[in-house]
């Protein structure tokens, strides 16, 4: 008893000594300003969580600051939230239903969850038929005072957002999107499209190469855009893995099977030089902090890229799931407290992976068992992410483009193991 509520007082004492360090550097505009948040009560419950235990944390609090006052809806294909640890959340984005305009809004919308305060952020609320744009000497679309502010920027999420800490800023690899056209007749004329020419993926002057990476940036609260001159990384469509590597600080991307890194200083992507691998299409991904080997998994196929050699490495073994689904049946999550990766897919069991021992555990039916009286069970969706400093697994289960019986889920593996003395 006395170990688990030293583990509930160091949390909390450490979460509330980065909200008061956070608090005094930010800007109160920011709409991450602040962050991290003052723990809630759910920080202790979940603390205490026990092995292979679920908590259901309830909806978060609303954002109250934009006029729809709400919270993130669920979306297909964005299984995959990007970690802050600095802001102690995760960001959440992707197109749902297609052409989805609820509330009046496009959803293009941009949010953030704050674990320690349970709530919501809104960090851009959507395009709306009101929206008006330009697009500036990069092609790229800027407000009429020329900031960026992209649209329809993803069709699903997939796997192609990361958080690059030593930037402070959300990583986004465009991928055009074809069901703007109804939720956003205007944006044609911006585009350069002709009167009464097709829309959807006509473009027109946009510039849709995915080499050039999206930002939100955090310390500004705004949208970014780099120009990348040169050739290289993600070209066309993208619907790959994109991975933050913290020695290197640079991303990953996995593009069709090829492998590049993005310079942030230099604005370029650099070739691996690795042999192709998997193509990564809607394959789920994580990274072990520790080795820095990026794991991604899609129906039979599992394997690992070591970044430190950038060389590729079947783990396909005894034990694997039949069907590792993708980034819109299943999440994988590495567990940094047991060295272990997790895979859940809804309504199914969590399996564990061990790549020590290169095995595979079925823990069984686990989750808990939540009614979904208001929403068709055949589009609950799982949105999630591993929190490091709790070590909980954190879900968002909500219906596609809905906010129906939406409701979060905090779940342990295991207790981390005491460190040894040195």
């Amino acid at each position: 008893m006395r170990s688990a509520r030293n583990t509930i007082v160091s949390a909390l004492l450490l979460l509330q000594a980065l909200s008061a360090g956070a608090a005094a550097g930010e800007n109160a505009a920011n709409p991450l300003a602040g962050l991290p948040s003052r723990p809630g009560p759910q920080v202790a419950k979940i603390a205490a969580l026990g092995e292979d235990s679920w908590l259901n944390l309830g909806q978060a609090t609303a954002d109250n600051r934009f006029p729809r006052k709400t919270v993130a809806r669920g979306r297909a294909w964005a299984s995959q939230m990007a970690y802050a640890a600095d802001l102690d959340g995760a960001f959440f984005c992707g197109t749902g239903s297609h052409g989805a305009v609820p509330d009046g809004y496009y959803m293009d919308d941009l949010w953030f969850y704050d674990a320690g305060g349970h709530r919501w952020i809104c960090l851009y609320p959507g395009a709306t038929k009101d929206t008006q744009l330009k697009l500036d000497e990069n092609n790229f679309e800027v407000t009429i005072e020329g900031k960026h502010n992209p649209v329809s920027y993803l069709s699903h999420a997939y796997c192609n957002t990361t958080y690059a800490a030593h930037v402070r800023k959300y990583m986004m690899i465009h991928r055009p999107c074809p069901w703007w056209a109804k939720a956003l007749p205007q944006r044609a004329k911006w585009l350069g499209i002709p009167e009464g020419g097709k829309l959807g993926y006509n473009t027109g002057k946009l510039n849709k190469n995915c080499r050039h990476p999206i930002f939100w940036d955090v310390a500004a609260g705004s949208w970014d855009r780099d120009f990348v001159k040169e050739a290289g990384g993600p070209e066309k469509s993208f619907c790959g893995v994109l991975e933050y590597i913290p020695s290197r600080k640079q991303a990953l991307s996995i593009y069709h099977g090829t492998t590049w890194y993005y310079d942030f200083d230099a604005k370029k992507w650099n070739s691996t030089g690795a042999k192709k691998g998997p193509s990564g299409y809607d394959a789920n991904a994580c990274l072990d902090p520790e080795t820095e080997h990026v794991y991604l998994a899609k129906g039979d196929y599992f394997q690992a890229f070591d970044t430190r050699t950038n060389t590729w490495h079947d783990l396909k073994t005894e034990g694997q799931p039949a069907n590792l689904g993708c980034t819109n049946g299943a999440s994988l999550h590495f567990d940094t407290a047991s060295r272990v990766i997790l895979w859940h897919a809804p309504k199914g069991p969590v399996v564990i992976y061990d790549p020590a021992k290169k095995t595979w555990a079925d823990l069984g039916k686990t989750e808990p068992k939540i009614p979904w009286k208001r929403c068709n069970p055949k589009y609950m969706l799982w949105h999630g992410f591993y929190h490091a400093r709790l070590n909980a697994h954190f879900f968002y289960r909500a219906g596609d483009s809905g906010l129906n019986d939406a409701t979060w889920l905090a779940y342990r593996y295991k207790r981390a193991k005491p460190k040894a003395a040195k």
